[in-house]
């Protein structure tokens, strides 16, 4: 099985960002690791140095699969049906999903 990561890049709605953590933290990341290949799954906030960014938060899935496609459709299909459940506190119009295939071994 190829690794891979997603990588997601998100906000809260404006005033919900203790909702938002809460559902990501108590629900969400159980939610998606129950999913066939992702195995763990890390989540950050935007450190507190002079950048701009338009994303707050960031959420990194390890996913083992050798068919990463299969993977994200059967994630947004898990969204769409309610089996993932999402919180009205998670902007949908600044969202971002990006699946990176892992090409060395960690270093150190």
């Amino acid at each position: 099985m190829a690794k891979h990561i997603l990588l997601l890049l998100n906000n809260s709605v404006e005033g919900k960002d203790a909702e938002f953590n809460d559902w990501y933290d108590n629900t969400h990341l159980a939610d998606v690791l129950r999913e066939a290949g992702f195995t763990r799954a890390r989540r950050y906030t935007l450190a507190k140095v002079d950048q701009e960014s338009d994303y707050r938060y960031a959420a990194i899935y390890e996913v083992e699969t050798d068919d990463p496609a299969d993977n994200m459709r059967r994630l947004l299909e898990g969204t769409r049906a309610g089996k993932i459940p999402l919180t009205p506190a998670l902007d949908l119009t600044n969202l971002k999903m990006i699946m990176f295939e892992q090409i060395t071994e960690r270093t150190a």
